[in-house]
């Protein structure tokens, strides 16, 4: 399964100019709202979520979390870049890990994934009245 929504704004050139912005500077603000977006929406959720899960004295997987931003591809990451963090949410066994030979979990404890489906349509609407509103703007 693809957690991914894409934003794709067909005349975004035209619309812009309508505006009196430039294309990159419609498509730095659109970045710009999405990346606030996942912060809030998704980050931070996820965040709660592995407090309540792990309640781990450390709090690694919570700390390392963060959004990411890759403007010219259109792409906002929300994720951590802990080895075992994919183990924590979603089960597995990983052999050789941090020296311990063989670990297992075998049912996994979600944490970042239901913060990105709970955010998808709340993400996906406030692009669609948002876009609504610069059209209807642009009348």
């Amino acid at each position: 399964m693809t957690n991914e929504i894409i934003v794709d704004i067909q005349g975004a050139q035209e619309m812009a100019q309508k505006l009196g912005h430039s294309a990159s500077e419609l498509d730095r603000l659109l970045m710009e709202t999405i990346e606030q977006f996942a912060i809030l929406e998704i980050e931070k959720p996820a965040a709660l979520g592995a407090q309540r899960n792990f309640n781990h004295p450390t709090g690694n997987i919570v700390s390392s979390l963060h959004t990411q931003v890759d403007n010219p591809a259109h792409l906002v990451t929300v994720g951590t870049n802990l080895e075992y963090a994919r183990l924590r949410e979603m089960g597995g066994v990983v052999s050789n890990a941090w020296g311990r030979g063989v670990v297992a979990m075998h049912t996994g404890r979600p944490y970042l994934v239901p913060a990105f489906e709970s955010a998808r349509s709340k993400i996906e609407n406030y692009l669609d009245k948002l876009i609504s509103r610069i059209i209807g703007g642009m009348k």
